[in-house]
């Protein structure tokens, strides 16, 4: 899509209010005739400017309006002057947007669109590509938006259809980044230049640990408005607190039981162990964002942006675990169920134990034991986005538009602890499941004495990646058509390099007298752990992890060289993507009714070569390494179809249709194979990459009715269908042929295994209340409502029944607003129900499919303006203190709990 295209869409943001009495193909009409003026004729303009919270409101739902497909968005107002913490936070509130804060510290946080989760969802800036760093250095498709400060944008727009025009989107939609054009800013339509700073304090009630930010903005433009600039800059130093209690399950225990002198075993799930884990992190930020355009007459603009990120989360975990031995604490221990009233075993009708008390069991040896580890937790990414777009007017008739851009990632983990272990007595351990949260009775479990030191383990990652892109798009006017009113074409080509490694685990069980010495002069949890919940041992001895680098400089000091690194997890890959589109955009009338719309095909060719180690184990043992590269290319066809019929002059109906895609993980398909081979023939097994793999697709039905009331509001109806293939899953088949071998194998590979489908309503109202009822004036609202409802055709896909990762079936958004000349306060609730997070073993720290409960946050901000060009905002997040809690399967069985704590910040801003 041209340049042109979207400066005609920005200038009917401004000029929104003044055309919004005239019908909508009027307006479409008048929009062209102006835009092409703007350059020559600036202040033959009038910008009516509604700023604050309403004119944020205002603008994203004009966007919405006059957008080519199904479009919401946030503006610059919305996360400039109510800052979120992060950029998925402030799009949470958009109709059918969802999103899974990083609670645990170990990725980011993620959006799902309409039922479909992260890896559905394509991310880019400015169009342009961006890469993430994923799960750890994992999942690399899925975006962490946490990475990019939201105040070094202009907005935001969240593409739920799909033009031939545009990137290809994924199954669930395309969340695009906008960086600033300096001609375009409205601070600088009267004056030559602009400039705020601000800072920033915020504090999390968990640990009372405050955290500064520092944001700055300059730009400029010349007299004769044809050359602009800016550079924004944002420096920070934050404090979160978290604290999590986890269990990881075992499965199929034999577990026995006597009742007067009766026995039997009964097959149950029962917890392997019990993690403390107070998460304290301190990331550090350093983003740049700059930019020139330049505007050298009417027909030609000129875009230099450029965009720096980096993001340093140090963190410390401190954890207390309690581990369950399954050999000896569940197989032939027997539990006395003898005592009426008073059993020591209790089984669920789920097969899952939900309490024990081994006091009435007849263990008496080791099996269970206490673990007490100093982390220190590591996660930075370095990212870079840079390109120069020109749009040339050449014609009348013909608009071309040259993109060129380089996007990069440097991601990096280290991670480093020290553990400490001692044994304890059965005689006074009890677990409890049987409520919300698990407890434990360990009386001894935090005293100092019988520690011994166990190991320091050593763990590094590194993601690194490259990708260049070049775009050379055309649009090209029909006049005097009674259907066609233009026709974009265009090709699009971009590379990108992935070389992703893990170090093996290095570990180092020496020195174990010495560092006994750094366990003694370790103290207990600074923090009660999980205040008010009851958790047992709340307080526990925490070693000194700087004694231990002390005494052995290795734990520090040990990186690649000396662990090595881990071919099973560490591959190279290139993947090539040219596509080429064309898209006629259509400008008529249907009995009597302006009618608009796109029809389109883009083609998308995708290229990939893989490269890693290949193990091959021999049946004596002997193991051979083979490097192996594998190539895997396809073509994939995306027709699209979106028309909008103007009912009158205020209301709307859009049809979207349009097939789209989703590659899969780049790790999925690297050969990262490992063969055994035995002896007999018979039990051979392989763990392999499938480069074979089919992207997954969708084909999608949107119809949306809006009215554009003469209130000042917005009423929106959607309803979509999404028909999902070849869903990708990892499974283990049997009998089956490998490449290169005879016989027949198990396979453990990433598979195309099911089909599936989303469906759903989404209802937004925006509504200022000044003209609906005059004695309100100031006041206003925001609500939304999204129901999803999604399946697999295939039953046992992960959990039966729970649909997509990602999906919550019920979710809601309100923002209640009023303001005042000189102040203005918001209050943000966001809610979303129960929903499948992830298959085992996805991203999660736990080998089951995770659930999360449902969630519901409740956001308060204050903006006051005590005096010209100065503003001071008060914000208190998370002010009902929501816990997350996950489950397996079923709600009774606990996975996990963390305790956000609330946040509060005071910012002050300074416009000059």
């Amino acid at each position: 899509m041209s340049l042109n295209f979207h400066n005609k869409n920005k200038l009917a943001i401004a000029i929104s209010m003044a055309i919004f009495s005239t019908s909508l193909l009027n307006a479409n009409i008048a929009l062209a005739q102006e835009s092409k003026k703007t350059a020559a004729e600036p202040n033959e303009v009038e910008v009516i400017e509604v700023k604050g919270i309403l004119g944020s409101l205002k603008d994203a739902a004009q966007i919405k309006r006059y957008a080519d497909t199904v479009v919401d968005a946030i503006t610059s107002e919305d996360i400039g002057e109510f800052a979120d913490d992060s950029i998925a936070g402030a799009i949470q509130r958009i109709p059918g947007v969802q999103i899974e804060t990083d609670d645990a510290g170990t990725d980011g946080d993620r959006v799902s669109i309409r039922g479909l989760g992260p890896e559905f969802v394509n991310s880019t800036i400015n169009g342009r590509r961006l890469l993430s760093s994923g799960n750890e250095g994992r999942n690399l498709r899925k975006m962490n938006f946490n990475a990019f400060p939201p105040s070094v944008l202009s907005g935001v727009r969240v593409t739920k259809g799909s033009t031939a025009s545009r990137p290809e989107s994924g199954l669930a939609g395309q969340i695009d980044l906008q960086t600033m054009k300096p001609l375009d800013l409205r601070k600088l339509k009267k004056k030559n230049s602009y400039s705020t700073i601000g800072f920033r304090a915020g504090l999390n009630d968990i640990d009372d640990e405050t955290g500064f930010r520092v944001n700055a903005l300059s730009a400029f433009r010349n007299d004769d408005k044809d050359l602009g600039g800016y550079f924004a800059l944002v420096a920070s130093e934050e404090k979160n607190a978290r604290d999590q209690l986890r269990i990881n399950w075992g499965d199929d225990y034999q577990i026995s039981q006597q009742t007067n002198g009766e026995s039997e075993t009964v097959l149950a799930r029962a917890p392997k162990n019990i993690t403390m884990n107070p998460i304290r992190e301190s990331p550090s930020r350093l983003a740049i964002a700059t930019g020139i355009q330049y505007q050298p007459n009417e027909d030609v603009d000129i875009n230099w942006d450029f965009m720096y990120s980096h993001y340093n989360n140090k963190s410390t975990r401190n954890q207390f675990q309690v581990n369950l031995n399954q050999n000896s604490v569940w197989k032939g221990t027997v539990f006395d169920q003898s005592e009426a009233g008073n059993p020591g075993l209790v089984v669920d009708e789920n097969g899952t134990v939900r309490y024990a008390n081994l006091a009435q069991s007849d263990l008496t040896g080791s099996g269970l034991a206490a673990r007490t580890t100093a982390t220190k937790y590591d996660n930075e990414t370095k990212n870079l986005v840079s390109g120069i777009n020109v749009d040339w007017i050449i014609n009348d008739s013909l608009n071309a538009n040259f993109d060129a851009y380089v996007s990069t990632l440097d991601y990096t983990q280290n991670l480093r602890f020290v553990r400490f272990e001692k044994d304890l007595d059965p005689s006074t351990f009890i677990y409890d499941g049987t409520g919300d949260l698990p407890s434990i009775t360990a009386p001894d479990a935090d005293v100092l004495e019988d520690w011994n030191y166990s190991r320091a383990s050593i763990r590094e990652i590194s993601s690194e990646g490259e990708n260049y892109g070049l775009t050379a798009a055309f649009d090209y006017a029909i006049d005097n058509h009674d259907l066609f009113s233009s026709v974009y074409f265009g090709i699009h080509f971009d590379r990108t390099d992935i070389d992703a490694k893990r170090s093996k685990s290095g570990t180092l069980s020496d020195f174990a007298d010495e560092m006994l010495g750094a366990a003694l002069i370790g103290d207990r949890l600074p923090e009660e752990f999980l205040s008010g919940e009851g958790i047992s041992p709340s307080r526990y001895l925490v070693p000194l992890y700087s004694s231990a680098v002390t005494i052995d400089p290795r734990i520090e000091s040990y990186s690649w060289d000396e662990i090595g690194v881990d071919p099973d997890q560490s591959y190279e890959m290139t993947e090539d993507i040219f596509a080429v589109y064309g898209q006629v955009n259509l400008y008529t009338e249907v009995f009597g009714l302006p009618l608009t719309g796109n029809v389109g095909m883009r083609a998308v060719y995708t290229d990939n070569e893989a490269t890693a180690l290949q193990e091959l184990e021999l049946p004596d043992g002997e193991i051979t390494e083979e490097i192996v590269t594998t190539v895997n290319d396809y073509w994939t066809y995306l027709p699209s179809l979106n028309l909008n019929l103007a009912l009158n002059e205020n209301m709307a109906l859009r049809l979207g249709l349009s097939r789209t895609m989703s590659r899969p993980d780049y790790q999925d398909t690297a050969p990262i194979n490992r063969i055994r081979l035995d002896d007999e023939g018979v039990d051979n097994s392989a763990v392999i990459g499938n480069p074979a793999l089919n992207p997954m697709s969708s084909q999608n039905l949107d119809i949306t009715y809006e009215w554009y009331t003469k209130y000042d509001g917005a009423f929106v109806l959607s309803g979509f269908y999404k028909e999902i293939d070849d869903y990708i899953i990892k499974d283990t088949l049997v009998d089956q042929p490998l490449a290169g071998y005879d016989g027949l194998w198990e396979l453990t590979t990433n598979i195309n295994f099911s089909d599936g489908t989303a469906e759903g309503v989404e209802i937004g109202l925006l509504q200022p209340l000044e003209k609906l009822v005059p004695a309100l004036a100031g006041f206003g609202f925001s609500v939304n409502y999204t129901y999803v409802d999604s399946k697999f055709d295939k039953e046992n896909v992960g959990d039966a029944g729970f649909g997509f990762p990602g999906s919550s079936k019920d979710n809601f958004n309100f923002v209640g607003f009023y303001e005042a000349d000189w102040y203005a306060i918001r209050l943000a609730y966001t809610y979303r129900g129960s929903f499948f997070r992830s298959l085992g073993g996805t991203g999660s720290q736990s080998s089951t499919s995770r659930f999360s409960g449902e969630q519901e946050k409740l956001n308060v901000n204050l903006n006051l303006k005590p005096m010209k060009n100065v503003s001071v905002k008060l914000s208190a997040n998370n002010i009902t203190g929501q816990k997350r809690r996950d489950f397996y399967g079923d709600e009774s069985t606990f996975l996990d709990y963390f305790d956000r704590g609330r946040t509060y910040s005071v910012s002050v801003n300074y416009k000059f």
